[in-house]
């Protein structure tokens, strides 16, 4: 989100059913940190005091360009040690 509301946790967190999530695999295995995303989600909690919004994804899509965002806001995450989520094509 522009302007972002904190710099220690995220402000969205989007989760997948299996089924969603088999298939936009490919697109959202190929996402670049700062590649702009589009989304229909249902709300499951609007977060409050350093906790994200939760939305439900029903269908994403890549947007046109990028935007500069922080490194990985946790990196005691489990995916801390994935170089593919720190990579930006965009510089």
């Amino acid at each position: 989100m522009m302007p972002e509301e904190s710099e220690l946790v995220p402000d969205i967190m989007l989760t997948f059913d299996t089924d969603e999530a088999e298939k936009y695999k490919d697109l959202l295995n190929d996402l670049n940190r700062g590649q702009k995303l589009g989304f229909n989600a249902t709300i499951k909690s609007i977060g409050a005091d350093m906790q994200p919004k939760h939305f439900h994804a029903l269908g994403v899509w890549k947007e046109e360009g990028f935007m500069e965002i922080s490194p990985l806001m946790n990196l005691q995450g489990r995916y801390a040690e994935t170089n593919r989520l720190r990579r930006n094509r965009n510089g």
